[in-house]
């Protein structure tokens, strides 16, 4: 099945991902252990997206790829399970993820299994990874199950997508899809996470965000009296912290930070005292 990008600038060939990955010639695969990388995309289904909400579904696919070429090598057996959340799911979930109560009465998921697919992962992947890390630790310490300490990168966020040749015009995963020529069946976990795999592996982005796991990133937040800005701030796509009490956004380098801060110096704060301030991130930290 071919997935091609088409020369006409006004149209793309489409056609539908099931999950079938055409994957490189492997050789001998000794003689890439150094080579090697593993990794895996981690998607959830919620009862909704506020700090107490809980995930219903948790979705792992765990895969090889040469971290010099970015080729993908082996996509290996999934983790899908799901989680009686004990309440009644809102219509609004039910119709978005095609998942009702009666399909989840009774079922729990093994956090230990779950650790121990993303435990040998150099670091895990989420198209949406400032959502999707937060529900999945909680998931663990609501368990009583202490997360796999690995480095995660979202491939929303980490990499520019508007400025790749296709300039898609959003960065939500059907979209990207789309621009990529293949659409799938999406909201339910699984297969987000393998359209998310498909989507990297044709866009050669797994050897990017392999390196991009190794770096910090950077939140940049602006505290005081800031509300009359908090328009502006939206739109430059900073969120709220309402425990902090701060405007913030995370970036990928000391540099972006420092432009964040001369932007609010001049526009948020003006002639006032400047309270915005940065803090690096680790890896390992990211998204938490």
């Amino acid at each position: 099945m071919e997935h091609l990008i088409t020369t006409d600038p006004d149209s793309v060939l489409i056609s539908r991902f099931k999950g079938n990955f055409r994957l490189q010639e492997e050789g001998h695969l000794d003689d890439k252990v150094q080579r090697l990388g593993l990794s895996a995309i981690v998607d959830t289904e919620t009862t909704g997206v506020s700090a107490h909400d809980t995930v219903i579904e948790l979705a792992i696919q765990p895969f090889a790829f040469d971290r010099k070429t970015g080729a993908l090598l082996e996509v290996f057996e999934p983790f899908n399970q799901l989680q009686d959340p004990l309440r009644p799911l809102s219509e609004e979930v039910k119709a978005i993820t095609g998942i009702d109560d009666a399909l989840l009465k009774g079922q729990s998921i093994d956090w230990q299994a779950a650790a121990a697919r993303l435990e040998p992962c150099d670091f895990i992947i989420a198209h949406n990874a400032k959502f999707d890390r937060p529900m999945v630790h909680r998931g663990f310490h609501s368990a009583g199950k202490k997360p796999p300490r690995r480095p995660w990168v979202c491939s929303m966020s980490d990499i520019d997508w508007r400025k790749e040749d296709t300039r898609p015009p959003s960065v939500a995963l059907g979209c990207l899809a789309a621009w990529y020529g293949f659409f799938f069946d999406a909201h339910r976990a699984i297969h987000d996470c393998r359209a998310t795999l498909h989507l990297l592996d044709l866009a050669g982005k797994l050897s990017y965000l392999a390196q991009r796991s190794k770096q910090p990133s950077y939140i940049v937040s602006a505290s005081g009296k800031v509300f009359d800005q908090k328009d502006m701030l939206k739109e430059r796509r900073y969120g709220w912290d309402g425990d902090k009490k701060v405007w913030w956004k995370e970036v990928a380098s000391a540099e972006l930070a420092a432009a964040e801060r001369t932007w609010m110096a001049e526009f948020v704060y003006a002639r006032r005292a400047d309270e915005s301030y940065a803090l690096a991130v680790s890896p390992e930290e990211r998204f938490l």
